[in-house]
């Protein structure tokens, strides 16, 4: 794994708590979760989208 990949997958968690945190994170029954937009703001989840695509751009998701 490079050093970029490492530091995106820092920002992603640190991402991902945030999400955590704010009690966005969903799951269904059978396992699929996704974010209730709803409790995060407009912001963060254009970002954490960006995020999202930039780490599979760069293979480390």
């Amino acid at each position: 794994m490079t050093a970029h990949q490492e530091a995106f997958r820092r920002e992603l968690e640190s991402a991902n708590a945030a999400i955590r945190k704010a009690g966005a994170l969903m799951t269904e029954d059978d396992g699929f979760q996704w974010i209730d937009e709803s409790k995060m703001p407009a912001e963060f989840l254009d970002y954490y989208s960006g995020l999202v695509s930039a780490g599979y751009a760069i293979g480390a998701i």
